[in-house]
């Protein structure tokens, strides 16, 4: 089950009490990039809205983050992934893992290694774009906690969309929010 949304849909004054759900050490305190800190806060009123409408036991305030910031819930089986780009935000709940990724169709990220805009990442997804290419392998990533895969070398595509980790199958989704933007899912297959 997926959401999005734009934060230019919200009111900061809205958004900004989300930031007590964060832990102290959460990067949206070390950002100065106003923009980042409301897209982290419009992920989490939008996962609020999503956990009302399927589980009242399970609480924001319940939302553990790992080291790397992805949020996850401790005792319930229910896996976040929350993705954001110039000022769209995505969140998604599953029974089993999930990854989401969304990007600008004209972003020119400076974040973006250059290491990844290389030929080798545009056969290994199939398409011939790299930011939707950056977007597929995000969302692949994601799901698998960003351990230590590499994602040119470590996956078998069975087809474009279908491919495997050690021994995972998973699924690849492209998923439609607006036309300028790309976003993509990643979930297992069961």
């Amino acid at each position: 089950m997926e959401k999005y949304a734009h934060i230019h849909e919200y009111d900061r004054e809205i958004l900004l009490p989300y930031s007590r759900f964060f832990p102290s050490s959460h990067l949206i305190f070390k950002t100065k990039n106003t923009d980042r800190k409301l897209e982290s806060l419009l992920g989490l009123k939008l996962l609020s809205d999503l956990l009302r409408k399927i589980d009242s036991q399970c609480q924001i305030q319940d939302i553990m983050y790992t080291a790397e910031g992805k949020p996850y819930f401790r005792d319930r089986n229910l896996h976040i992934s929350i993705a954001h780009a110039c000022g769209m935000v995505l969140v998604g709940l599953g029974d089993h893992s999930l990854g989401l990724d969304i990007e600008h169709r004209q972003a020119r990220s400076p974040i973006i290694p250059e290491i990844h805009l290389n030929k080798k990442l545009l056969f290994f997804t199939g398409v011939e774009n790299w930011i939707k290419a950056w977007v597929h392998q995000e969302a692949v990533l994601k799901m698998f906690g960003w351990g230590d895969m590499n994602y040119c070398q470590d996956i078998i595509w069975d087809s474009a969309n279908k491919g495997t980790f050690a021994d995972y199958a998973f699924l690849l989704q492209e998923i439609e929010v607006l036309p300028e933007y790309y976003a993509a899912k990643c979930s297992l297959i069961r």
